[in-house]
């Protein structure tokens, strides 16, 4: 069973179409199975891609026209296979007041179980354990954890 079971199910039950576990399965050929090999359309990396491994995966799933929003803090990017394919590649920076107004419609609506995002509650002296948890150490099934400091 991968660390990331727990994740995966959630993002199912949130309304995602297919839920690939990276430790079980080859994610470019399932990928590729899943689009008939054109690719996907968005790649949304939140990472930070400390080894520059998440920006060459990210074009190698991109279709024709993709667009990339890639985390990376001091990566290079193939700039020659970006042209070549169309994609457009951006940085987030910061929540804009239109995608806040989008949550907080999306929350509100109720239709997603989003109670179970947050899957475990920390005090401030069990911060390293929050950061562990939310790496897949030591606690089986966290999701998104918060620290409380009054807990």
């Amino acid at each position: 069973m991968t660390r990331d079971r727990a994740r995966l199910d959630l993002s199912l039950r949130l309304g995602a179409d297919h839920a690939i576990d990276v430790q079980n399965q080859d994610l470019h050929a399932e990928v590729m199975r899943l689009t008939k090999g054109r690719g996907v359309d968005v790649v949304v990396d939140t990472t930070g891609d400390p080894t520059g491994e998440v920006v060459q995966l990210a074009v190698g799933l991109a279709a024709k026209g993709a667009y990339l929003s890639l985390n990376g803090l001091e990566q290079s990017v193939p700039i020659g296979e970006i042209k070549k394919r169309y994609l457009t590649v951006r940085a987030p920076r910061g929540r804009s007041y239109a995608a806040v107004e989008l949550a907080l419609r999306y929350i509100g609506s109720g239709r997603y179980p989003l109670d179970e995002v947050c899957s475990h509650t920390f005090g401030l002296a069990q911060t390293h354990e929050a950061i562990l948890a939310t790496a897949g150490k030591g606690v089986e099934g966290a999701i998104h954890v918060t620290v409380d400091p009054w807990k």
